[in-house]
């Protein structure tokens, strides 16, 4: 079997470090900042500076002279006395609660009003680049109260106070309009000019399940100064000052009950060529969503500009949607694919909107779509977008573990290590127990004595190798480390061996199938829980587990794991084996201990791995030691079962956080300190979409200081007593992690001690 090399040891039982807590006001990222003003007024900007939230290169303004200035203002109508909330007295002052977001509370008579200002996911950029605006109105009283809202906002386009609405259907609005009910448009973007594609916010009125009752474009002085049921009127320009209004009329509230209500802006984003005669734009969502087994958006709306930006009219212009196979339009009665626009003026604009449906797809899959505008005189334009299809998330199969490849005898491979910069393509699919229709596998790969330093990456056959590693290993070191592979072309995956040569063994412990299989089972994430540890009798006795003993523990119905369960996902680490080195087969009790290992070790050293056992026999799972006498220690943070709810996609592997160039940090460099925490993005950004529930993450520490461990855990929950890599001084070495995702989207990462760099790849998500 395999041998091992080393890491040292850092006992992850350790006083827990309390967090700093962010300071009162503002949130922001990298591409959106939200300044909240004491009383809770708020505005809105672009591209602030990532290390302050203030003015920075490229900031633009959203609402109002942002950052200089607060410019929103909400009623609350309450028994038809109306209040603006930044009159009402304040129980909670405007706090930022984490990276995101922003809490205040205010006391309205019997209501208590919190108002939450939150930085999400942009369903048309793809990033965390919208302020979701959010207030619920309780009756705190033993009496029906009559509740209303309106949410004003007096918007600034890079400067620009009067820029025009944009809304599908129409021209450029220039004065005062009001929309009700159905006719309120999902969403629609606010610019100053097709030509400038760089400064585009989306309005974004109907966000959550209570949608607003009337919706209002306005001039700021006129709005503002009448607090509820304000007039507009047609000839009224809002060409000095334009701003909008986002109404809920009055209903009762019930002794105890609560009411929501949610609006979106943010920044957009504009495909154009504004080369003239014809200036066009493209918008559309980057992502359709899946959710409880559809799309949740579907069908949605494509909408494209056109502006005659020469002095001559433009005669005879048609404007055409060409669509891939994965989307059709909704209904081709009322919105053909072509039509003729007919005649644009100089300077005249046309908005024109297509409602679109897609199909579901097995992966996330990335499609093209286009439009094409065609005159008699003013030339042709085309132009191109991308939208994510999400995945159907698949289902788990759990396997008793199977050997797959090993270089060294040449099982499912030529005999013989790899060389510096080979890449094999393996067969994972329609092998050693694994369906040909299976999505992605989870496998345990084990590198064997490289001759440099090196890493390997594994992902989908035929397509691009990604700047990502799974493993990395020392000269001379036998190691394993989980990966869950989406399975590419011809039911393989590709290794790539970055330095010298390397042997390679790889062990299939499972696979994920499409749903509508009739097989597999689904995730749920848990926050970490220690189910063994032998050096404390936890799970397990108080003893080292003897050189070819095997231990079984219990692993359902202990750390939050049901009795249904029929796999887990463990952090299993073996913890200083006694005078010689060797390997752990984790396998489920009851079945015969397979040919394959998943935790390899030196004597003396402390190593973990991530494995995803199916359980055996009495809801328990088996450990076979080849190793010295070693102590054992397990953490749980999930399982798969009949009953739970998240099924798995597999994506292109992508980085989320590099301690080393800023990535994950606003661009910013900086170490992880001893005793600190450090947040992350892990859904909502590129192809992790923001209603993902789980993570699945490759892990490395790169030249720690110290001794030490690192524990991930969802943001916003209590650190766990767990860890899920262990490390030493000047070692690169890396861990795969399974984490359920926290508050804002994020995981929080602790170190213990010393200083140490840290690198994070998204090779997945449940939902």
């Amino acid at each position: 079997m395999l041998a091992a090399v080393i890491v040292g040891f850092a006992s992850p039982v350790l006083p827990i470090v309390v967090e700093s807590a962010h300071a009162a006001g503002d949130v922001w990222n990298a591409r959106l900042a939200i300044e909240v003003n004491d009383d809770g007024e708020f505005s809105i900007g672009a591209q602030p500076n990532p290390a302050t939230g203030e003015l920075g290169p490229g900031s633009w303004s959203i609402t109002f002279d942002w950052p200089d200035s607060i410019t929103s203002a909400t009623t609350v109508r309450l028994n038809g006395v109306n209040e603006y909330v930044d009159d009402l007295p304040i129980i909670s002052a405007p706090t930022a609660v984490d990276l995101s977001t922003n809490r205040a509370v205010f006391l309205d008579g019997a209501v208590q009003v919190t108002q939450v200002l939150q930085i999400v996911p942009n369903v048309q950029t793809g990033q965390a680049d919208v302020a979701q605006i959010s207030y619920v109105l309780a009756n705190t009283s033993s009496t029906t109260q009559t509740v209303g809202l309106r949410i004003m906002l007096d918007t600034d386009i890079n400067g620009n106070d009067g820029a025009p609405f944009r809304v599908p259907g129409s021209a450029p609005i220039t004065t005062e309009r009001t929309y009700v009910g159905a006719a309120i448009p999902a969403a629609f973007d606010v610019f100053a000019d097709v030509t400038d594609t760089n400064h585009v916010s989306s309005v974004q009125p109907k966000v959550g399940s209570n949608p607003p009752d009337v919706f209002q474009i306005a001039r700021w002085p006129g709005i503002v100064g009448t607090a509820w049921n304000y007039v507009t009127s047609t000839s009224r320009s809002i060409t000095s000052d334009s701003a909008y209004a986002v109404t809920w009329n009055e209903r009762q509230l019930a002794p105890g009950e609560s009411i929501s209500y949610t609006t979106a802006i943010g920044q957009g984003q504009l495909s154009a060529d504004t080369t003239p005669p014809l200036s066009v734009g493209l918008s559309g969502p980057a992502r359709v969503k899946f959710v409880n087994g559809v799309y949740a958006n579907n069908p949605f709306n494509f909408v494209g500009t056109i502006r005659n930006s020469s002095s001559v009219t433009a005669t005879g212009v048609v404007v055409s949607l060409a669509l891939p196979p994965q989307l059709a339009l909704s209904n081709a009665v009322a919105t053909p694919l072509s039509f003729s626009l007919g005649t644009l003026s100089p300077g005249a604009e046309r908005q024109v909107s297509w409602n679109v449906a897609a199909t579901l797809q097995q992966f996330d899959t990335t499609v093209q779509y286009s439009m094409a505008v065609t005159s008699t005189n003013a030339g042709t334009k085309n132009l191109n977008r991308a939208l994510v299809l999400s995945g159907v998330p698949g289902v788990f199969v759990p396997m008793n573990p199977a050997r797959l490849v090993d270089s060294r005898d040449g099982v499912g491979v030529r005999i013989g290590p790899m060389g510096q910069g080979e890449t094999l393509n393996l067969q994972a699919a329609g092998i050693a127990g694994v369906p040909a229709n299976a999505r992605t596998v989870v496998l345990n790969l084990t590198g064997i004595a490289p001759s440099v330093d090196t890493f390997l990456t594994m992902w989908p056959s035929g397509e691009a190798r990604p700047g990502t590693s799974n493993h990395n290993l020392a000269a001379g070191e036998i190691a394993a480390n989980l990966a869950i592979i989406k399975v590419g072309a011809g039911g393989q995956v590709a290794v790539f061996n970055a330095s010298g040569s390397i042997n390679v063994a790889i062990d299939v412990m499972g696979y994920f199938l499409d749903p509508a299989s009739g097989a597999g089972v689904r995730q749920q994430g848990l926050s970490p829980a220690r189910l063994v540890d032998t050096r404390e009798g936890k799970g397990a006795p108080l003893a080292q587990i003897a050189q070819g003993g095997v231990l079984e523990f219990t692993a359902v119905g202990v750390g939050g794991v049901p009795a249904d369960a029929t796999a887990v996902i463990l952090n299993v680490t073996g913890a200083g084996p006694v005078g010689a080195g060797g390997f752990l087969t984790v396998w489920p009790s009851g079945e015969a201990r397979p040919l394959a290992s998943n935790l390899n070790l030196n004597a003396e050293q402390v190593r973990p791995n991530l494995v995803i056992a199916k359980v055996g026999a009495g809801g328990r799972v088996s450990v076979f030691n080849q190793a010295g006498p070693i102590h054992l220690v397990v953490d749980v943070f999930g399982y798969f079962s009949p009953s739970a709810g998240s099924g798995q996609v597999g994506i292109q592997p992508q980085r989320a956080l590099d301690t080393r160039d800023g990535t994950g940090q606003n661009g910013i460099p900086r170490p992880l300190g001893e005793g600190q925490s450090i947040t992350f993005r892990a859904s909502g950004l590129g192809a992790v979409p923001d209603y993902a529930s789980t993570v699945v993450l490759n892990v490395v520490a790169v030249q720690p200081l110290l001794p030490s461990f690192l524990t991930f855990y969802p943001t916003g929950e209590l650190r766990p007593n767990s860890s899920n890599l262990n490390m030493l001084p000047g070692q690169v070495i890396a861990n795969h992690v399974i984490v359920k995702v926290g508050v804002g989207g994020s995981i929080t990462i602790f170190n213990p001690a010393g200083t140490t760099n840290v690198v994070v790849d998204v090779m997945g998500y449940f939902a």
